[in-house]
C-alpha cells in the first residue's frame, strides 16, 4: 500500500527564492503540490551567497508563503543548487564481479560506482552527486540494471556533478539560518527532470532547458541519468539587461531592472510577430534627467535580446552533440522540455524548434518546477538508487 508523506522543497535562485510543500506518493512518486511560495533573491550571485543576512530572510519569506497556502510548517527541506560554481565531468570506474557464480550483486554496482568516483579534486571542490550513465559486462554497452546477469568484468560510467565547497556550506548555512534543517542538496537539472519527466521519459531520453535567473542549465537525460549537461552564465537576468540596454540606446531612457523584467514578459518575444504589441514604459530622460514615458512594441524586443537567445541555443546544441548516436532518435521523438521563469517568453520553444530541429514544450507550471522537483528526487532516492547517488 502507498504511504503519503509531506515533503518540502528550497530553490534559492539567483532572481527568485522559490519554496514547495507537497504531498508525496511512494506508489506513483507523484506529489500533489500542498503550498508554494517564493520571495526576490537579494543575496545570490551567479549561484553563490554574498549576502547571507539577505539569503535568510529571502527564504524565510518564501517559506512562510508556502506554508501559509499548504496550511503546513516545516522544519527541514531538501535544497536545490545551480550556479557556474557547479561542473560536471565524465568518469569509468572498472571491477571484477566478486561472485563465483559470476552473477552481478548490488555489491558489484556500489564498488564499480565508487571506482569511477575516484577522481582528482581540487581541495576546494567537493562531489554532490554521481550519476551512472552506462553499465557495461564483458564488453557489452549500455546495460540498464546489470543486478541479476552473469559476467567476469563490469564497468560504469559516470556523470559526476561537483560544486564549490564554500557555496554548498554557504547555502546550507544560509538555510540553517533562516530555521530550517536541510535534508540533502540536489542539482538543478535533477530536480527540473523530476518534476516534468516521467518514468517512461526519463529511460529513454528527453533534453531539458532550465533558464533561471542567473544561469540557464541544459541536461540530456536517458536511462534515467543525466547523459550530458552544461551551464551557462545566460539567463533571465542577461535578458532583462539586454532590454535595458536597448532602450537606453535607442531612447535615451534610462529603466530600472523590475521595469525591463515586465517588458520581457509582458510584450516580449523570442520570434517576430505580425501583430505587435506594445507598452508605455516610464523612465528617465538621460539628457534632461526628468521623467519620460516612450512606447516600445514586440519586435522591438526581438532584436534587443536576440544574441542573448542566440548563446542559449549554442549551449542546447553543444549539449546535443555530445549525445551518443543512439540517443538521437530517442530526443527527436520525445523532445525538449523547457522550465524555469523566462522559459515563459512568448515563442522561445518554437524559436529552439527551429534553430535546433527538435520539438520542444514549456512545463507546467515553470517557475516552481526546480523547488518540486528537489523534493521528489531525493525522496525517493531509495527506489532511484541505481540512476542516482547523493555523495553528501
Amino acid at each position: 500500500m502507498a504511504k503519503q508523506h509531506i515533503i518540502s522543497g528550497i530553490d534559492i535562485g539567483n532572481s527568485q527564492v522559490k519554496a514547495i510543500i507537497a504531498r508525496f506518493n511512494t506508489d506513483n512518486l507523484t506529489p500533489e503540490i500542498l503550498g508554494a511560495g517564493s520571495a526576490p533573491s537579494n543575496g545570490l550571485r551567479k549561484g553563490a551567497v554574498v549576502d547571507m543576512e539577505e539569503t535568510v530572510e529571502n527564504i524565510r519569506t518564501a517559506v512562510q508563503r508556502a506554508e501559509a497556502m499548504s496550511g503546513n510548517q516545516i522544519k527541514r527541506a531538501y535544497l536545490a543548487v545551480n550556479g557556474l560554481h557547479i561542473r560536471t565531468q565524465i568518469s569509468r570506474g572498472v571491477i571484477a564481479v566478486s561472485r563465483a557464480d559470476n552473477e552481478i550483486s548490488q555489491s558489484d554496482i556500489d564498488r564499480v560506482i565508487q571506482a569511477a568516483s575516484v577522481i582528482s579534486m581540487p581541495a576546494n571542490r567537493e562531489i554532490i552527486h554521481v550519476v551512472p550513465r552506462n553499465y557495461i559486462v564483458d564488453g557489452v554497452e549500455y546495460v540498464k540494471n546489470p543486478i541479476g546477469m552473469k559476467g567476469v568484468r563490469l564497468e560504469a560510467e559516470v556523470h559526476i556533478i561537483t560544486a564549490a565547497t564554500t557555496s554548498i556550506q554557504n547555502m546550507i548555512k544560509s538555510v540553517a539560518k533562516a530555521g530550517f534543517q536541510h535534508r540533502d542538496i540536489v542539482f538543478n537539472p535533477i530536480a527540473s527532470a523530476d518534476a516534468v519527466i516521467g518514468r517512461d521519459e526519463r529511460e529513454l531520453g528527453v533534453a531539458l532547458i532550465d533558464i533561471g535567473g542567473g544561469t540557464t542549465d541544459v541536461a540530456v537525460i536517458s536511462l534515467g541519468g543525466i547523459v550530458s549537461s552544461t551551464s551557462v552564465k545566460c539567463a533571465g537576468n542577461r535578458i532583462d539587461e539586454s532590454i535595458a540596454d536597448y532602450i537606453k540606446k535607442t531612447f535615451n531612457l534610462a529603466i530600472g531592472d523590475k521595469t525591463a523584467e515586465n517588458i520581457k514578459m509582458k510584450i516580449g518575444s523570442a520570434l517576430p510577430i505580425d501583430e505587435e504589441l506594445s507598452m508605455i514604459i516610464k523612465g528617465r530622460d538621460l539628457v534632461s534627467g526628468l521623467p519620460r514615458s516612450v512606447e516600445i512594441k514586440t519586435n522591438e524586443i526581438v532584436k534587443a535580446i536576440s544574441r542573448e537567445l542566440r548563446e542559449i541555443i549554442k549551449a542546447v546544441k553543444d549539449v546535443l552533440q555530445e549525445i551518443p548516436p543512439e540517443l538521437a532518435a530517442d530526443i527527436i521523438d520525445q523532445g525538449i522540455i523547457m522550465t524555469g521563469g523566462t522559459s515563459s517568453l512568448r515563442n522561445l520553444p518554437e524559436l529552439i524548434f527551429r534553430r535546433v530541429g527538435v520539438k520542444t514544450t514549456l512545463a507546467k507550471d515553470p517557475l516552481f518546477c526546480v523547488a518540486k522537483g528537489t523534493g521528489i528526487a531525493l525522496e525517493h532516492l531509495g527506489a532511484y538508487k541505481k540512476t542516482m547517488i547523493s555523495k553528501r
